[in-house]
C-alpha cells in the first residue's frame, strides 16, 4: 500500500497488544497447584527442551543452508517453539485418561512461550551485535524469563484486584438501588 510504504512495525507492540492478552487469557485457566506439582516437568519441557531444540535444530538448519547465519537460523527455530495451550486441549480434552498430562502440558505451554520469546530475542541480539556470550545469554535469559514472570504476576494481581473492585462496586450499587 503506498500510504504505508515506509511503515516499520515495532515487534514490541505485537508482543504487548497481541501476545500478552493471549497469554493472560491462557494463564487464567492455569492452576498454581498443578504448576507447583509439575514444576520439574515444566522446567524440563519448557526451558531445557526449548533451548536444546533451538540450538540443535538451528545448528542443523545452518549446516544445511550455510548462507543463513547461525543466529538467524536459531531465531527461525525460536519463532516456532511456542506452543498453543488450545492446540494441546484439542486432542487431550475428550479423553479423561489424559487429564493429568493435559494439565501439565497446558501449564507448560505458558512457560514455553516465555522461553521461545526470550530465545528469539537473544538470537536477534546476537545477530545484530555480531557477538555472543554464553554467560551473558544465561544472565539475560534468566532476567527476562524471571522478570517477565514477576511482572506478569504483579500486573495480573493488579488487574484482578481492579476487576474485583469493579464487580463489588457494581454489586453494592445494585443492592442499594433495589427496593
Amino acid at each position: 500500500l503506498p500510504l504505508y510504504h515506509h511503515y516499520i512495525f515495532n515487534p514490541n507492540l505485537f508482543l504487548f497488544f497481541i501476545v500478552a492478552p493471549l497469554l493472560y487469557n491462557e494463564a487464567q485457566s492455569a492452576s498454581r497447584y498443578w504448576i507447583g506439582r509439575g514444576a520439574i516437568n515444566i522446567f524440563s519441557l519448557s526451558i531445557m527442551l526449548v533451548i536444546a531444540t533451538v540450538i540443535i535444530v538451528g545448528s542443523a538448519l545452518h549446516l544445511l543452508f550455510p548462507f543463513l547465519p547461525l543466529a538467524l537460523a536459531i531465531a527461525l527455530c525460536a519463532i516456532v517453539t511456542p506452543t498453543d495451550a488450545s492446540a494441546v486441549s484439542a486432542f487431550a480434552q475428550p479423553n479423561p485418561n489424559f487429564q493429568v498430562p493435559f494439565t501439565i502440558m497446558q501449564n507448560e505451554s505458558l512457560f514455553n512461550d516465555a522461553s521461545g520469546f526470550v530465545a528469539f530475542d537473544l538470537s536477534l541480539l546476537a545477530f545484530t551485535t555480531g557477538s555472543f556470550s554464553a554467560t551473558r545469554a544465561v544472565g539475560v535469559f534468566a532476567f527476562e524469563f524471571i522478570g517477565g514472570l514477576i511482572t506478569g504476576a504483579i500486573i495480573g494481581a493488579l488487574f484482578l484486584t481492579f476487576s474485583s473492585a469493579l464487580i463489588q462496586s457494581n454489586v453494592a450499587t445494585l443492592l442499594l438501588m433495589s427496593p
